[in-house]
């Protein structure tokens, strides 16, 4: 009786997974026109990689509290 369950289920998921796409590309019928893209802030992406190496570099400069150790 499970297994019956499961085949269905499955095949049920497989059904929706399959008829979604579909079902949603219907009503599309114009042709979407792509927007030129702007360039992407080049300069503070390399300011923000710089500081994050530099913060990194930092928090391995800090000395670690301990003694000596026998």
């Amino acid at each position: 009786m499970t297994n019956t369950r499961i085949i269905r289920t499955t095949l049920v998921a497989a059904l929706v997974l399959l008829a979604v796409p579909a079902l949603a590309q219907q009503g599309q019928l114009e042709v979407v026109e792509v927007k030129e893209i702007d360039n992407p802030p080049v300069i503070w992406s390399i300011v923000l990689m710089g500081l994050l190496g530099l913060l990194a570099l930092g928090a391995n400069a800090i000395p670690s509290n301990r003694g000596h150790q026998d």
